[in-house]
């Protein structure tokens, strides 16, 4: 979305280019927990495989996003393109980030809490959050465990911030669904335990 030649002609400088895609990213965030919510992406490989299940069958582990409690960790340009988007569906949004003010998120009817406090509360996780000198591998297993059997966790921003090596372990032995869109290392390994586990939905 960004023409860096352009710019490198025309002299300016890129800073931040979460302006540009932030929208993008908040509809692929949305698709993402959909497909979760309603298996739409196993359903659909199963009938390529021309294995599918009808009604209660493949939707037994389903739930409906309505009335749940919603948690951003970092709310910069990518939650702030989200929030209108869950709005029609939250009972109640929570989000933690240090870099803005309780009183901006009081405004917009979110609860400003700890990391901690988000990750044991709430039904759906978007993180969000840049990457800081301080932040590397927050999201580890101490909070993770924290979170709620049959919530779901979306990593749509900075892998660098989550531990991958626990996210793995966790999302293994935990009945916690995940999308990813971000790795720590693209192209993700093809070997990487990660990628069988039954309970994740990945984007590249």
């Amino acid at each position: 979305n960004m023409d860096y030649n352009f710019c490198k002609k025309n002299k300016i400088h890129v800073l931040s280019t979460s302006p540009v895609f932030a929208q993008p990213v908040a509809e692929m965030s949305l698709g993402l927990l959909l497909s979760i919510a309603r298996s739409i992406h196993i359903a659909h490989n199963d009938f390529i495989n021309k294995k599918e299940k009808y009604g209660g069958e493949i939707s037994q582990k389903n739930f409906l996003i309505k009335n749940k409690t919603f948690g951003f960790i970092g709310f910069g340009d990518l939650a702030k393109a989200t929030l209108p988007l869950i709005k029609p569906f939250a009972n109640k949004i929570l989000a933690y980030d240090p870099w803005i003010p309780k009183t901006q998120m009081k405004s917009k009817n979110i609860y400003s809490l700890s990391l901690n406090r988000v990750m044991k509360n709430s039904d759906i996780i978007f993180v969000f959050a840049t990457s800081t000198t301080t932040n590397k591998a927050m999201i580890n297993h101490n909070n993770l465990n924290l979170m709620k059997d049959n919530s779901t966790i979306l990593i749509m921003s900075r892998a660098t911030v989550v531990n991958f090596r626990d996210l793995y372990k966790f999302l293994k032995n935990r009945n916690v669904f995940a999308g990813i869109d971000v790795y720590p290392k693209e192209p993700f390994p093809k070997n990487h335990p990660l990628r069988k586990l039954k309970n994740v939905i990945f984007s590249p």
